[in-house]
């Protein structure tokens, strides 16, 4: 069942509730204005049980009767009133919901005349008309009802999406009813949202020597941010097809862009063995959920306890290293999200270990980055700027020579080696549903789920009881259908014998 609120702007809902208020306050009065039916009542025949009359709050009801009126007597002043028009006409008006009495004595003609009196139960109830209407034209297809409980407005049925019941809740509210909800809402489906990553070691020397080039024709083009602001563009060619060419930053930190475009880039990089694929994790987290993923290990630490005998003791925690990623997706609506992106690049490392009773606890190197980013459905970004610096010295020296203390390093060479590499995490972001049972696609030689059976004959097969036995194989082994092939027969003909 389709809903369209979700295809109508807001303003189509405001301009909705504010024509119900319309109706509501404005229109109201004029149906109190209309002719109500006349109810006729006699004292001599309806004297005996008093007669009930239902109205709606503002509604009017003329009772005509079979004498004149003498005087009237009413409860509930603030639920009805009642007026003589002529004689014999009177008029009850619905003031507010409740319950009233309304009492007629008849004008006596005669001295040996006896008094008759007429008592109406007035039972008033909210005018509810005017509101049920507009909510079956704001939604036909949903199952809405409304009904009253002594004072108060009961909602009750069923609708398609929680965003409905909302918006019911709010005319009812502006038309200032007291009402309990009893509408049945579905739960909603809950919202995950897959990330697809790529953690790749970057070699900068070599990023410097590629660049980047994208060929432009009525189409965005992806952004590259750097540290000192967006790299730089140089346009070419004419005005149909323009070249852009991207000078490469020192650091690159964000790029922004579609995946398509994201993965050549990537393909271009490992083509020129400028790229190393760390993981390609796919993780998903539902709405507002933490999904994380961590590529390393963990190594023990060590901690000093206190026990109950004033002994100090040992306790032993695992703290993690690697390359690690945690994200928080929150869906802001159909087609964007917004992630909230932690990553983290650790390395054993010798420097800042420490040694305590003969253990040795080495120190870790992190390089983390934190950041918060909203992008629609299927969009890619890139967070980049871990840097590694690797500084390799080679020396040669003259054999012997070069081992003279002061004087041989006059027979020595060295040769600095600098590497340095760049962690980049690539990431494509997409909302995800589950899937039932039949709806998981089949893996490449796998049998369906609904393998069947069949039998074959095989004579090949020797059976005990001397009939052919039959083979059990898949239908997904069976051809349909005409198959292989038939090799014709050999057919000798015989040649006459010739009298020599």
């Amino acid at each position: 069942m389709s809903y369209s609120r979700f295809t109508q702007p807001f303003a189509h809902h405001f301009a909705a509730v504010f024509a119900l208020a319309f109706t509501l306050f404005v229109l109201q009065p004029m149906a109190k204005a209309q002719e109500a039916p006349i109810l006729k009542a006699s004292f001599t025949r309806d004297a005996i049980q008093p007669i009930n009359i239902d109205l709606l709050v503002g509604q009017s009801r003329v009772i005509e009767l079979d004498g004149e009126v003498d005087a009237t007597q009413f409860s509930g002043k603030d639920i009805v009133s009642v007026g003589v028009l002529t004689g014999r006409v009177i008029v009850v008006n619905a003031l507010g919901i409740g319950q009233a009495n309304v009492a007629v004595a008849k004008k006596l003609t005669s001295q040996n005349e006896s008094e008759q009196v007429l008592v109406f139960h007035v039972f008033v109830q909210k005018n509810l008309t005017l509101i049920d209407n507009q909510i079956k034209v704001l939604y036909p297809k949903e199952n809405i009802q409304l009904s009253q409980v002594n004072d108060s407005v009961v909602l009750s049925g069923s609708v398609t999406h929680p965003d409905i019941a909302k918006d019911v809740e709010n005319i009812l509210k502006t038309a200032k009813i007291d009402f309990s909800n009893l509408l049945k809402v579905p739960k909603p489906a809950v919202q995950q949202v897959q990330m697809e990553v790529r953690i790749a070691e970057v070699n900068r020397a070599a990023l410097r020597e590629i660049g980047a080039a994208f060929g432009v024709m009525n189409r965005t083009i992806p952004t590259f941010i750097s540290p000192n602001g967006p790299a730089g563009a140089s346009i070419l060619g004419g005005l149909g097809q323009q070249a852009i060419t991207l000078s490469n930053a020192s650091a690159m930190n964000i790029f922004l862009g579609r995946a398509d475009l994201t993965s050549a880039f990537i393909n271009a990089l490992q083509q020129r063995d400028a790229l190393r694929s760390l993981a390609e994790p796919n993780i998903i987290a539902a709405n507002g959920e933490t999904g994380q993923f961590l590529s390393g290990g963990k190594i023990p630490v060590p901690q000093v306890t206190s026990a109950t005998n004033g002994q100090s003791g040992f306790s032993v925690q695992y703290q993690p290293y690697g390359v690690s990623l945690k994200f928080v997706p929150t869906i802001k609506d159909e087609n964007h999200i917004s992630i909230k992106l932690d990553t983290e690049v650790s390395n054993i490392s010798n420097t800042g270990a420490i040694r305590t009773n003969g253990i040795t606890i080495p120190g870790l190197t992190v390089n983390s980055a934190s950041t918060v980013l909203e992008l629609a459905d299927g969009q890619s970004f890139a967070l980049a700027g871990l840097l590694n610096n690797r500084e390799l010295i080679s020396t040669s020296q003259i054999p012997g020579i070069g081992n003279i203390p002061l004087l041989g390093e006059l027979f020595k060479s060295r040769r600095f080696e600098r590497n340095e590499s760049e962690l980049m995490f690539l990431c494509t972001v997409r909302m995800v549903t589950p899937l039932n049972p039949d709806q998981i696609p089949r893996l490449p030689g796998a049998p369906p789920n609904n393998t069947s059976t069949s039998t074959k004959p095989d004579n090949n097969v020797p059976n005990l009881n001397g009939a052919p036995a039959t083979l059990s194989l898949p239908a997904s082994n069976l051809l349909e259908g005409e198959s292989g092939h038939v090799v014709p027969k050999k057919v000798t003909k015989a040649t006459p014998k010739t009298d020599n």
